[in-house]
């Protein structure tokens, strides 16, 4: 049979036939947690939902550091996020690790 499995359950009490075949897909619906490197080398962590916008990461990180919102570039592999894309659509993950950099990108 088909059945969704919860968090509480162990394989035990599942009941799984043997071969059974179990998907394991993770919930971003409940959020997961990102790093955040400051300038200065301090990790910073915050909680996330798939469908949060950059931008209100950014006004997350203000409220702990002190740091505007406008000031910050924070940077995901390489790539300057932008404010206006989500956290899924940044490519961000459980454990991702961004770094900030405050001020604009000298040319």
């Amino acid at each position: 049979g088909r059945g969704e499995l919860t968090d509480e359950q162990s394989i035990a009490e599942c009941k799984l036939a043997p071969g059974s075949t179990v998907i394991v897909v993770e919930n971003l619906r409940a959020g997961h947690s990102v790093f955040v490197v400051m300038p200065d080398g301090k990790k910073l962590t915050e909680h996330v939902m798939a469908d949060d916008k950059v931008r209100t990461l950014k006004e997350r990180l203000y409220d702990q550091t002190g740091i505007p919102a406008d000031k910050q570039r924070l940077i995901f592999q390489g790539q300057s996020l932008d404010d206006a894309h989500s956290i899924a659509d940044s490519g961000l993950s459980r454990e991702s690790t961004v770094h900030m950099a405050c001020g604009s990108l000298a040319l």
